[in-house]
């Protein structure tokens, strides 16, 4: 089982490399009723976020993704 956060803040970026991590992960062999997608209100908000789903999910790993843009 694979759990991915996402932020929600920049979302038309996020969804796009959710998009691409799922896709991967599902090439690869994992099966999308493994995939565990989480949100977070925005990218500062990742660690926490991961770490929580870490501990109250049983995963085997998780991946974070969000996205700061300058400006």
């Amino acid at each position: 089982k694979v759990g991915i956060v996402v932020a929600e803040w920049n979302t038309d970026i996020t969804e796009a490399l959710f998009n691409g991590a799922y896709n991967t992960l599902v090439k690869h062999g994992v099966k999308e009723e493994n995939i565990i997608k989480k949100y977070v209100p925005g990218t500062f908000e990742l660690t926490k976020g991961g770490k929580l789903l870490a501990e109250n999910t049983d995963v085997d790993g998780v991946i974070c993704l969000g996205c700061v843009i300058q400006g």
